[in-house]
């Protein structure tokens, strides 16, 4: 008896003794850190609270006192609080709206690849086309969004600047293997537009030609994403441009 009184008391004192030895009687495994993804929510800012006067002045603090905003400037402005560019902005997408081809944007082709943008995101992820994106949609163009842009296909670069895939420039189409046909096509959509008849088209009329001309380049873009973008990420690596 005075034995086994003994051995409980040993027992006693060494679990005791372990915490002060840095071990506890029973130690469980730790547990693995969880990783949680975390994206900012670029459509926020893009889509759900977009307004033309804000851009506006974002555009105008980014471009200066000549009001054109040149690739250095852009660059600069990257980062910046309430910045008209964007993490995912990139010049070169953003160029390829540069209409008149003077290597600068304007406040009108700025908000241009803007609203384009807005159009090719809800395009891509809206899929209740509710105008909205939440949830699994939200998600997935955040996703998108937290790449850098790439820029849109090109037609051509010429007088009228780079032109979006499907669309045209202040000039006949350039498209090798179209020859006259896509030439007598755009004679055909200036007759279109020309409402007065004067050989020319007015600013109110070229808004509107280009409206359709953009309606057309979107169609085809969604088109050749759905044949080429073989990994369904929203954007064509160089791999698939080359297959294309």
């Amino acid at each position: 008896m005075a034995r086994i009184a003994t051995l409980a008391a040993t027992a006693a004192a060494l679990v005791w003794a372990l915490p002060a030895m840095g071990a506890t009687p029973t130690t469980a495994p730790a547990a693995a850190p969880v990783r949680v993804e975390v994206v900012a929510d670029h459509v926020k800012d893009l889509i759900d609270l977009y307004t033309q006067g804000r851009e506006r002045s974002r555009f105008f603090d980014a471009a200066g006192v000549d009001g054109e905003l040149s690739a250095k400037e852009f660059a600069a402005a990257a980062g910046k609080p309430d910045s008209l560019v964007r993490p995912y902005d990139t010049w070169s997408a953003a160029a390829v709206y540069d209409k008149d081809g003077n290597g600068r944007l304007s406040w009108p082709e700025e908000e241009q690849y803007r609203l384009s943008l807005r159009r090719r995101v809800l395009s891509m992820f809206d899929k209740d086309r509710d105008g909205r994106l939440t949830g699994a949609e939200r998600v997935a163009a955040n996703r998108y969004l937290s790449k850098p842009l790439r820029a849109p296909l090109v037609v051509r670069i010429g007088p009228g600047g780079a032109t979006p895939a499907g669309a045209a420039g202040d000039g006949a189409p350039q498209r090798s293997g179209e020859g006259g046909s896509a030439r007598q096509r755009w004679e055909d959509l200036r007759k279109k537009y020309d409402a007065d008849g004067d050989g020319s088209l007015s600013d109110r009329e070229r808004r509107a030609m280009y409206d359709e001309l953009r309606k057309r380049a979107e169609k085809r873009r969604r088109e050749w994403m759905k044949q080429w973008d073989t990994d369904g990420d929203g954007q064509l690596s160089e791999q698939e441009r080359r297959a294309m």
